[in-house]
């Protein structure tokens, strides 16, 4: 089993934003921007941090992918005063608030393309969850297993 800690917070790829263009031949095209200016750096890091951590050959066969975003906790989770670290009896460990889980999940497996499997179709289990960690704390923890 694989196991990768990207540090930072967790960035989604998926909402585009397309532009009118014009070539210098004057017939016209389109082209499509990510709207988050996050997403490819993420990517990229993902990317580099995988292919300098993985020791082995690309995998070829079924892959089972676990991924865990976890999000800085914010300020309304915790008491005041004196227990100013202590959490509210309410504070939430769950994330359910965006972005959403299948946005995050494909900057990551884009990362992973090429670098420690052929192709994200190659992965045919998939468990994602998004949880709040500490105060200070944003990273994604990625597990990778060949079936």
């Amino acid at each position: 089993m694989f196991q990768l800690t990207i540090p930072g917070k967790p960035q989604q790829k998926g909402s585009k934003t397309a532009f009118a263009n014009t070539r210098k031949d004057g017939t016209p095209y389109a082209s499509l921007c990510d709207t988050n200016k996050h997403a490819k750096p993420y990517q990229q890091l993902v990317r580099q941090m995988a292919a300098h951590a993985w020791e082995g050959g690309i995998l070829t066969g079924p892959v089972a992918v676990h991924v865990t975003f976890e999000y800085q906790r914010p300020k309304a989770h915790y008491r005041s005063g004196k227990f100013i670290d202590l959490l509210k009896d309410d504070a939430p460990h769950w994330k359910t608030s965006k972005p959403d889980a299948d946005k995050l999940i494909r900057t990551i497996l884009d990362g992973l393309t090429g670098v420690v499997f052929i192709d994200d179709s190659q992965v045919v289990w998939l468990v994602i969850d998004k949880h709040y960690a500490g105060k200070n704390e944003s990273r994604t923890h990625i597990k990778i297993q060949e079936l």
